[in-house]
């Protein structure tokens, strides 16, 4: 019996596609030889790391063919028929991989192979050679668009790393200098206006309906709120049309964020990361100097009061707690911390958004090695799920949610608690979107109206929609 069979027997009532994506994503998948066939050489951004435990020098070093000029042979996520995704990163002692089952590959546990078909579907190759910017920079480095959403990073630096006060599962600015050591060489700080030459080409490209700004941590709420203004202002009237706007910030006040909301943001999610005050500050002592957690929780409210119910997030790392001497001594104690802070949120109009904890190589927690076997187990963000979904449908949340806060187009095969309600109330993925994305845009209900068709992708091989 396999691991995904014992979690289903135990969760009898969770989706088996819903066990195998988030116990793919909380453990990752070993290297095989086959994991080639379905990647892609992609763009390495100077500030993540794509395995769990690998350094991108050490990747080089042990498997130099996986990287070169720039890109990595990244694994693309694999897809199950309701549209259910999960990401693949690796990580050298995960027990899964993607190998070869009768001339089709299919995810394994050791040798045993795991019942479910996958489905590897990748957009359409662009026709000719990427576009650049009137500087010669190809418009994928600066604003990063799988299909019809987008991603920018204006700042790829984080004030705390100087005081070393940064928060200790994170590796942004070591990775940074990771990248220098493999040669990638890329400003910290993006310049506005060839974005918006990047942005402008590729939304008369395709329609773009959802776009998401991140950056690193500062100490001054406002000169974050001033970045992201810029970029939300301008990028918003860059076109002739605007797409749902969502940032992940820090704390910031009430005045900054109708700035923000006047300037065309929809959605805001609040980057708290731990629920328990004290262990907030231990965890986040920049974010901690930067504003005590109350304030955090505040501005999680006052988010709710300019941009509505619903279209506010709250972020907290999943098991997160479990890593310091004096945090939670049980999964079982961390989760019923967790469990709390997420009906606070929802409670109060907030989505709650869960991100798994990695430890990357370069993080204060990551350098122990010893901090790995502490990581939760995949019943952690089951039972996580569960009280999300029972908590979402007591409070009405579903019902006011704006599904590009949460988008199903590119967000679905990461931890993002939400697919419970998306299953019970849609059946599949595409649908749960087919309200707000139009038919001809919405890829995701491609996928599983393909999947029905004889004509469609082939379980376990790489293929292509829209």
């Amino acid at each position: 019996m396999t691991r995904i069979d014992e979690l289903q027997k135990k969760y009898p009532n969770i989706p088996t596609e819903v066990i195998i994506k988030w116990e793919v994503v909380a453990s990752g998948v070993a290297y095989s030889p086959e994991l080639d066939e379905v990647s892609e050489w992609t763009r390495m951004p100077t500030y993540q790391s794509y395995d769990f435990d690998v350094t991108l020098k050490q990747l080089e070093h042990t498997r130099g063919r996986r990287s070169h000029g720039g890109k990595l042979l990244r694994p693309g996520n694999f897809y199950m028929k309701n549209g259910m995704g999960a990401v693949m990163r690796m990580a050298s002692n995960s027990p899964y991989q993607i190998k070869d089952s009768g001339g089709r590959l299919a995810l394994f546990e050791g040798e045993e192979r795991i019942d479910e078909d996958l489905y590897f579907a990748w957009p359409k190759p662009r026709e000719g050679k990427e576009p650049v910017t009137s500087k010669g920079t190809p418009i994928d480095n600066l604003i990063n668009t799988p299909r019809q959403c987008f991603f920018v990073m204006p700042v790829r630096h984080c004030e705390y790393f100087a005081t070393r006060e940064q928060c200790k599962f994170c590796n942004l600015n070591a990775t940074q200098e990771d990248a220098g050591s493999v040669g990638l060489s890329r400003p910290v700080t993006i310049n506005l206006e060839e974005v918006l030459e990047a942005y402008k080409i590729r939304s008369q490209e395709i329609r773009i309906l959802e776009g998401r700004l991140e950056m690193g941590g500062f100490m001054s709420a406002e000169n974050e709120s001033r970045i992201y203004f810029d970029f939300v202002g301008k990028i918003a009237n860059a076109a002739s049309y605007k797409p749902n706007f969502t940032i992940h910030t820090e704390s910031m006040g009430r005045k900054d964020m109708q700035r923000l909301k006047d300037a065309g943001l929809e959605c805001i999610t609040i980057q708290l990361e731990v629920w328990d005050p004290d262990l907030f500050n231990q965890v986040c002592p920049g974010k901690a100097k930067h504003a005590p957690h109350e304030k955090w929780l505040e501005a999680c409210t006052d988010a709710v009061d300019v941009f509505g119910v619903g279209n506010v997030g709250g972020k907290i790392i999943a098991g997160l707690t479990l890593i310091p001497e004096n945090g939670h001594r049980t999964w079982q104690e961390a989760l019923d911390c967790h469990i709390e802070g997420n009906r606070w949120m929802i409670r109060n109009g907030v989505f709650p958004i869960t991100s798994n904890l990695r430890l990357p190589p370069g993080s204060v927690y990551g350098e122990d090695p010893s901090n790995r076997a502490k990581l939760p187990p995949t019943e952690y963000y089951l039972e996580m799920a569960q009280a999300h979904h029972n908590d979402m449908n007591e409070f009405g949340l579903y019902d006011n949610l704006n599904k590009f806060l949460y988008c199903a187009l590119c967000c679905v095969p990461a931890i993002y608690c939400g697919e419970l309600g998306m299953l019970e109330r849609a059946g599949d993925i595409g649908s749960w979107m087919s309200d707000v994305v139009p038919s001809e845009a919405n890829w995701m209900a491609h996928l599983t109206e393909s999947l029905k068709s004889p004509a469609g992708g082939t379980a376990g091989q790489k293929f292509y929609v829209i």
